[in-house]
């Protein structure tokens, strides 16, 4: 293996490093420095359902999220997570056969799973799968009867409703979810281990066998070599190994040989054998691959599986890969050890950590402190004590894939390097005990933890790992133990056992005197000494026997504050001579709750059966959500303030309608039962100067405090559909609430896309839901807005959507469906004055993957008059703007490294786009003409030379895959544009980031409605440059076009300066460059242009546009 490739691809370990540590991904990357990001992003997300979500990132992280849809859907948003729910879903979900993460867009678009990078669905199914096409089988999950499949993103709708007539009441769909390595870049943890000391003894691992389930291994690095017996890829690449880094770096932490450094950085059981599974590809994997590789990692007849991965949220735990690795861990004698994950925060141990079977493990740094990224417990839903074990996991040296530069070894940090360092421990106790199986390796690593633990059970479970006492203790004990749950109300004299088992393995009886120490509350205060007991203080353990010993909790509130109630943990020593046994125990001790009962009413007068309801326990900042399904909503919620928020949908006969329901704060004392009748609500009526009749209709909540945010809303495209608010009572008195409907009215009695006028309305109020609801509009208190809507040759259709920002919160938008206009068209808009609208404009059907325009948010005044133009020349390869669109960053450079983010389409009004899964590009990199970089996507980052004599280029192209087959009826122009921007850099001083010059050409050409110009004489074509945030063009001293009459090859873009061009005539006036292009002779024609230019500081481009207009 050459010590630098020639060529490296683009970005590929610094975009995952970011999703590692921040994304809902299984991803397992280096780490680097903060590549330049753009200023916003927009992604599009095509739902299982086949409705399309447009996902918006401000540049200060604010989401947004809507459908580009005429059916009516769902929003729900809590903490940074948002979810778009089509109605036809909801009775899925409401049953539990559908995973709710199907339709968390925001996570979808962070798992690279929006259409830019992937055109199908990956999903993990039980139960009756449906035949149907676009539906295809990626293989069979034995472990847990269930089938992984794609779902082509065209054909989603149909198979969704296949699914819909298939599912029985036991099947389920899962997204078939990313999964991320737990690495953090920032002296190897061996010795902290005591490793070293079980090599004195003899063991270094030999006859023994670990999998490495991760990115794949360097199998040439001088430390692994000849260490791997068998290896298999899981991810269609082909072949196991590694181009993350992630999986070498492991694999030598457990076995590697240290040849690289003369044994000095060995891992901690260099005699094993490795069999490697590569279950993650940069940027991450799936459910399904992991699975996969568990089951044949059982196969190969692995000891010791480590698998430094796992979801980036916490589950209940029931998710595909923990019920397959809770089969396979009860199946098999086969110990899994896995990392607890990076969150930082209680209850955030990741699934598959968080199985009770599984040996789970924390991190900590050289002084035995605990990492503040380790996940700390118990898990989620059913308390369990988690981890298991700590170890080091902070600064960790191990193997370096690809050894770059001749260096063999790197320093990452996280959870991912310290469970293979249990990896290796099991594999030497194994070694040491081959006749002991997982339960008892697990039980002897948990038992025989170094003394006097730095952190709580629920950071390092029994302790930090010590691989000695492991190996040479006779003794062992229960892993952990979770001794009960007391929920509220305490009676003072609620008792709970559970026990703690002893085994010796020895041939003496060996005495035991057992403590209980580091018992402390929630709050990290001591507890007192009657908050948990061992009924016997000593005991024997009889040689090859057992003992069981009681584990007590009586009189549990007994002088113990209320600040203490929650998570209680406690450690169980027990010392003999020569031994120390440690166990792990917890309970819950539930704080004051209530039972809440929650009664909600449709208008029909029947229990609410479709909707939802969110409940957001303000001082626990903790949600809830529900979807109505008929039957009461029982909740269990702290004393204290709650806010309960939903939208009921009511559809006995004509009177199909959504109402607000709820209390966005209540203090909850006691038991209590709420009632919510949606036949109190007050219709919400909107009157126009103009004879009108809605067509789109929004009404949504918001509520937060300082620290947690929720929202809910419901959108509607039915004609006249009614719209409810059942009245609050008071305003809000901690933190914000914010309610509000949008709406869309057209002419009364004429057809939407024909309507000569549309209102875009939006009434707000903060603090409450009111009992006045009805609002009469006169023109003169609108903004008026002149549209006119560009068609491509022939008559068509194009679309458009509203979004609007809350008035209690401007994180939050709010937005509402496609609507159609027939083109070419001249229409109407009034807008709302004072409030925040943005306009999204769409190609054709956005199933197909049609592109999608965003205007900036504006916030007109009342009689404001202005003009605006869509789907007029559009083409490739913009600059991002900002919300309210201010240009952004497309190219940036800190140090040495330059990150590039170029908006996929631009129109003639400056608004930048989206394509969709049909439309491809990539970006290539030179530094002095030669290749040294590329990306198959047109973005990413590379690492350059430095030397500040480089002349640097980036190569753009962007094109409309889709045109090939016919799916984008109605587009013609702009179907591919090929850049290369050139430019000089210098490093920008320390650690600031500079704009790169990017001279990014515009076009402004006089045509009709049609985007046409006559077939007869001189078209001037003007181009003019702008660049980005931070950069502004020179004076431009050279320019030069080209024109191309015929047609180009799509498949052959990459050629495109191997056409016969034609030199056009060019002129410079009124301070703006010309082509005069003669277009007689070529009626009918899509004339492509080729042009060049330079700017007075050497800044160029070299720019083909392919179909830039058309001619009649």
């Amino acid at each position: 293996m050459s010590a630098r490739p020639a060529r490296r691809r683009i970005g590929a370990g610094l975009a995952a490093a970011i999703t590692a540590v921040t994304g809902v991904a299984f991803t397992a990357a280096p780490a680097a420095a903060d590549p330049p990001a753009p200023t916003a992003t927009s992604s599009a997300v095509t739902l299982i359902t086949g409705d399309v979500a447009v996902v918006d990132v401000a540049a200060d992280g604010t989401t947004s999220a809507s459908l580009t849809t005429t059916s009516d859907y769902y929003t729900r948003m809590s903490g940074g997570d948002v979810y778009v729910i089509p109605v036809e879903a909801e009775a899925m979900l409401a049953a539990g056969t559908l995973d709710p993460e199907l339709f968390n867009v925001t996570g979808l678009v962070r798992s690279g799973y929006d259409d830019a990078h992937r055109d199908d669905i990956p999903l993990i199914t039980t139960g009756p799968t449906p035949r149907t096409a676009g539906l295809s089988s990626t293989g069979t999950l034995s472990s847990i009867g269930a089938t992984a499949v794609t779902v082509d993103k065209g054909e989603a709708g149909d198979v969704f409703d296949s699914f819909g007539r298939s599912r029985s009441s036991s099947g389920r769909i899962w997204l078939d979810a990313r999964v991320t390595g737990f690495d953090l870049d920032p002296t190897t943890g061996v010795e902290q281990t005591g490793a070293d000391e079980a090599w004195d003894l003899g063991f270094d691992g030999e006859g023994t066998t670990v999998a490495i389930l991760d990115t794949g291994v360097d199998a040439d690095h001088p430390d692994l070599a000849g260490r791997i017996t068998a290896s298999q890829d899981f991810t269609g690449g082909g072949n196991p190994s590694d181009h993350d880094g992630h999986g070498t770096h492991v694999a030598a932490t457990v076995a590697g040989t240290g040849e690289a450094s003369d044994g000095s950085r060995a891992g901690m059981a260099p005699g094993a054998d490795l069999v490697v599974g590569k279950v993650l590809g940069v940027g991450g994997g799936q459910a399904s691959w992991i699975i996969a590789g568990m089951e044949w990692a059982v196969a190969q007849g692995a000891d010791v599986v480590n698998m430094s991965l796992g979801t980036n949220v916490p589950t209940d735990c029931t998710d595909p890969i923990a019920e397959a690795t809770r089969a396979l861990t009860e199946q098999d004698d086969t110990l899994f050890v896995l990392a607890a994950g990076n969150a930082g925060l209680r209850e955030t141990v990741t699934s598959p950590g968080c199985v009770e079977t599984v040996l789970t493990v924390g991190a900590v740094d050289a002084d035995s402190q605990t990492a503040s990224f380790s996940s700390r417990g118990p898990t989620l839903g059913d308390l369990r004590v988690k981890p298991d074990i700590a170890a080091p996991g902070v600064a960790i040296t191990s193997a370096y894939a690809g050894s770059p530069g001749g260096n063999h070894y790197r320093q990452m940090s996280g959870t991912s390097m310290a469970a293979p360092h249990v990896a290796g421990a099991a594999a030497l106790v194994r070694q040491a005990h081959p006749e002991w199986g997982a339960r008892q390796i697990k039980e002897a690593l948990t038992s025989s933890v170094k003394p006097d633990a730095t952190g709580t059970v629920y950071e390092q479970g029994s302790g930090e790992l010590w691989v000695p006492g492991a190996i040479e203790s006779t003794v062992q004990a229960t892993a952990s133990v979770k001794v009960g749950g007391f929920l509220w109300p305490h009676s003072g004299t609620e008792t709970a056992r559970s026990s703690i088992t002893y085994t010796n393995s020895g041939d003496e009886n060996v005495k035991l005197s057992l403590k209980v120490t580091d018992l402390v509350g929630a709050n990290g205060g001591k507890m007192p000494k009657t908050a948990l007991q061992v009924a016997a203080k000593k005991v024997t353990v009889p040689a090859g026997g057992s003992v069981t010993v009681p584990v007590v909790v009586t009189d549990v509130t007994r002088k113990v504050s209320a600040d203490s109630f929650g998570e209680i943990s406690a450690r169980i020593v027990a010392t003999g001579k020569g031994v120390q046994v440690t166990t792990a125990v917890g309970y819950w001790l539930e704080p004051e709750t209530a039972e809440i009962t929650v009664k909600v009413t449709d208008r029909a007068g029947q229990p609410a059966a479709s909707g939802f309801l969110d409940v957001f326990h303000m001082d626990e900042d903790r949600f809830e959500g529900y979807y109505f399904n008929g039957q009461d909503v029982v909740l269990r919620a702290r004393v204290g303030t709650v806010s309960i928020s939903g939208f009921v949908r009511s559809a006995s006969g004509a009177d199909k309608s959504y109402t607000y329901v709820g209390d966005p704060e209540i203090e909850i004392t006691g038991d209590t039962t709420l009632r919510f009748d949606a036949r109190d609500a007050t219709r919400i009526k909107v009157t126009t100067e103009q004879a009108s009749q809605a067509r789109a209709a929004t009404l949504h909540y918001t509520r937060n405090d300082e620290r947690w945010l929720t929202l809910g809303s419901v959108y509607s495209g039915d004609t006249d559909v009614a719209m409810y608010a059942l009245p609050t009572e008071g305003k809000v008195k901690k933190g914000d609430f914010g309610f509000g409907s949008f709406w869309r009215m057209y002419a009364d009695g004429v057809a939407t896309e024909a309507s000569p006028f549309v209102y875009n309305l939006g009434f707000t109020e903060t603090g409450k839901v009111g009992a006045r609801q009805r609002y009469d509009v006169a023109d003169a208190d609108l903004a008026t807005v002149s549209e006119s809507f560009y068609a491509q040759r022939e008559a068509g259709t194009y679309f458009d959507t509203i979004k609007t920002l809350s008035a209690a919160n401007e994180q939050v938008f709010v937005g509402t469906g496609m609507q159609p206009v027939t083109t070419p068209a001249e229409r109407t808009a009034y807008y709302s004055a004072g409030i925040p609208f943005q306009q999204m404009g769409i190609g054709n059907d956005s199933r197909l993957g049609a592109d999608m325009m965003f205007d900036p948010f504006r916030v007109y005044e009342a009689g404001e008059t202005r003009e605006t133009v869509w789907n007029r020349l559009p083409t490739n390869t913009g600059v991002w703007t900002d919300l309210y669109g201010a240009p952004g960053r497309i190219a940036e450079r800190q140090g040495d490294l330059m990150g590039f983010s170029f908006a996929p389409f631009k129109d003639s009004e400056g608004r930048y786009g989206l394509g969709g899964f049909g439309d491809v590009g990539n970006l290539r990199f030179f530094e002095n003409g030669e290749l040294v970089g590329e990306n198959a996507w047109p973005n990413g980052q590379v690492v350059v030379s430095g030397d500040p004599s480089t002349r640097y280029e980036v190569q753009v192209t962007q094109f409309r895959m889709r045109m090939l087959n016919g799916q984008l009826p109605g587009t013609h122009i702009g179907l591919a544009t090929q850049s290369v921007f050139g430019f000089d850099s210098e490093r920008p001083a320390g650690e600031s980031v500079a704009a790169l010059p990017i001279l990014m050409p515009t076009y402004d050409i006089p045509v009709d409605g049609y985007n046409l110009v006559p077939a007869e004489g001189v078209t001037p074509v003007t181009v003019g440059f702008t660049g980005q945030d931070g950069f502004d063009p020179g004076e431009i001293v050279s320019f030069t076009a080209q024109v191309y009459y015929d047609e180009i090859d799509l498949m052959a873009v990459e050629s495109l300066a191997e056409y016969d061009w034609a030199d056009v005539e060019v002129e410079y006036r009124d301070g703006a460059w010309r082509a005069l292009v003669d277009n007689t002779g070529h009626a009918g024609a899509y004339p492509s242009l080729h042009i060049t230019a330079t700017d007075a500081d050497g800044n160029s481009v070299d720019q083909y546009v392919v179909r830039l207009y058309g001619v009649a």
